[in-house]
């Protein structure tokens, strides 16, 4: 009977001090989490936007981005150029320095017989904003001679026409030779017939005017007050 009332109370007292402990422990673990959650770093709220359009018939000065050469290019492939003037709307930049320009290859013809020069022909695309934005492009373009010192340079009358480069022809050279082998020996003026124009190639650097083709809204971070 002894043993049996003995036993008892070590089972109780046992158990209290199991639940003794376990509370401590959640309690411990309680106050852990509380301190993680208050050292939290808090996360910023996003910058706030507006938004500027850039107006249609904005000109653009770029220039290509790399040389392509007509002998390695089809139809349909992009070639691209660089803004080489950021364009500013409201004291904000809209469209970067060095932003990309696309244009989609609709002919490319390399140099052909009896001299031909050949040719490479594109039409504008687009250009990225600072939002990543594609701003839409007019097809044509115009050939910039010389640089302009300044973003006012950039918007003076231009004249826009299909984006081509030719290759040197050879025509009246090889025309030439065909005569004067032909009254010496006929069959050697056909000869003259493989001598190939030069390929046309576009250079890297080579400078360009282009120009939006619609209003295109373009999101950026708002004025501080």
């Amino acid at each position: 009977m002894r043993i049996t009332i003995l036993s008892a109370f070590l089972c109780l007292s046992f158990a209290s001090i199991t639940n003794g402990q376990s509370t401590t422990i959640e309690l411990a673990a309680e106050q852990i989490i509380q301190s993680s959650q208050s050292l939290a770093v808090p996360i910023p709220t996003s910058t706030q936007t507006r938004e500027l359009v850039v107006p249609s018939g904005t000109l653009l000065e770029v220039e290509a981005a790399y040389t392509v050469n007509s002998l390695d290019l089809k139809p349909g492939e992009r070639i691209s150029f660089r803004v080489l003037i950021p364009v500013v709307i409201d004291e904000t930049t809209v469209i970067d320095k060095g932003a990309l320009v696309t244009a989609r290859i609709i002919k490319s013809k390399r140099g052909g017989h009896w001299g031909i020069g050949g040719k490479l022909i594109w039409s504008m695309e687009d250009v990225v904003a600072v939002d990543n934005t594609r701003v839409p492009l007019a097809h044509e373009t115009a050939s910039r001679a010389v640089k302009p010192a300044n973003a006012e340079a950039t918007n003076a009358p231009v004249n826009m026409k299909q984006g081509r480069v030719n290759g040197t022809s050879h025509t009246g050279q090889v025309a030439a030779m065909s005569i004067v082998s032909g009254a010496l020996f006929p069959p050697l003026a056909l000869l003259n017939g493989f001598k190939r124009g030069e390929n046309a190639i576009l250079r890297e650097g080579r400078r360009f005017v282009v120009m939006t083709s619609q209003d295109t809204p373009v999101k950026v971070a708002a004025a501080r007050e």
